[in-house]
């Protein structure tokens, strides 16, 4: 369903520089993005990720993992290799750790105009610090450190590209289900995106669902489950491009 397509994704978090030697960063890994970027691939999608400093499990292996785990790992990594080409995908893998990497990234990719699609699963920093030359000394009983407001790179998605289909990804914490939507819908009109995924971290019980899809219509897409939410964006996708 997604044959021949380019999709540019992102995943993983954004480092922030405090010195030379400290970064401020978060604490997602980027397994969400990794495994819809292996999924399109599989289904013959032309995948470009741009991938941040990550822990995901699937493709760590360790030498103090048991044989078996070991060996489950290149199972999938095998079968998907196997499944990329019968369909006919592929999947770059591109490394950055900055945020100012992260967004001449993408500004390069998406003013390509050569994909279709860009799905922003990566957790961006909204804040830097006013980076310190050197090292801060140790001694102090207590750092302050004067951060400054970092470029909003959803905006800019549209402005690149005006014809590619923007996925742009909203996590919040502790919001009832409608106040999640609401924000959702708001920022899909913000950024001029398609469709806006939406979830909630330490949510209210009634907010207990994987993720919201929501797109410009308002129409509200419910996935109770995670591993639904790769192929039902896919999906989504498929059927817009």
């Amino acid at each position: 369903m997604l044959k021949n397509k380019k999709i540019l994704l992102t995943a993983g978090p954004t480092w922030v520089s405090v010195d030379d030697v400290r970064v401020i960063t978060n604490v997602f890994g980027g397994t969400t993005g990794y495994r819809i970027a292996v999924l399109a691939a599989e289904l013959g999608a032309q995948v470009t990720l741009l991938l941040g400093p990550y822990t995901i499990k699937e493709t760590s292996i360790m030498v103090d993992e048991s044989f078996g785990d070991v060996l489950s790992k290149m199972k999938s990594i095998f079968l998907s290799k196997t499944k990329m080409f019968v369909s006919g995908g592929k999947l770059e893998i591109v490394s950055y750790q900055y945020f100012d990497e992260l967004m001449s990234l993408m500004e390069k990719n998406i003013s390509s105009t050569e994909f279709d699609a860009v799905i922003h699963s990566a957790a961006v920093a909204d804040y830097a610090p006013l980076k310190t030359d050197g090292k801060i000394g140790s001694g102090s009983d207590k750092l302050e450190i004067k951060t400054v407001q970092t470029p909003k790179i959803i905006s800019h998605i549209k402005n690149w590209d005006p014809e590619i289909f923007l996925v742009q990804f909203k996590l919040e914490v502790g919001l009832t289900e409608k106040e999640l939507l609401d924000k959702a819908f708001a920022g899909l009109v913000k950024n001029n995106s398609d469709l806006v995924v939406a979830n909630n971290k330490f949510g209210t019980s009634e907010t207990t669902a994987a993720a919201y899809f929501v797109d410009a219509e308002k129409n509200v897409t419910v996935v109770s489950k995670r591993e639904e939410m790769y192929r039902r964006l896919l999906f989504e996708i498929s059927r817009k491009i």
